[in-house]
């Protein structure tokens, strides 16, 4: 009986864990993705690419829409902007979402100084 008592409250403790830290581990997780999803906004940015396919790109990341991968979102935004130098200097890219008229991107979109972590 103690057996199945402690197996039960073993469970449930790990079960609880991992309700708690799905949405955590969910919104580490989303790099690739909206990496995979800003390229053409990247080409853009720099220069290399005309701005419509980053304006089609930009409705994928509709799935950004909790203030954690929002949060996540802008960190990943963030590590672009520092892997791609001349996004920082050219404001082509801070401009995409006003120039795609997107403004679901818009709160966690790159520009300077940027608090990914007081995004709502």
């Amino acid at each position: 009986m103690v057996r199945v008592v402690s197996l039960l409250a073993a469970s449930t403790f790990i079960l609880l864990i991992m309700i708690i830290s799905s949405p955590y581990a969910n919104s580490q997780n989303i790099c690739p993705r909206v990496n995979r999803i800003v390229t053409p906004c990247v080409a853009y940015g720099l220069g290399r690419a005309p701005i419509a396919p980053c304006c089609r790109a930009l409705n994928d990341l509709r799935f950004v829409n909790t203030r954690n991968l929002r949060r996540a979102a802008c960190r990943c935004l963030v590590g672009v902007v520092n892997r791609n130098p001349g996004l920082r200097r050219n404001p082509r890219f801070q401009n995409i979402p006003r120039d795609c008229r997107n403004t679901f991107v818009r709160p966690f979109w790159w520009r300077p100084r940027i608090q990914c972590g007081r995004i709502n």
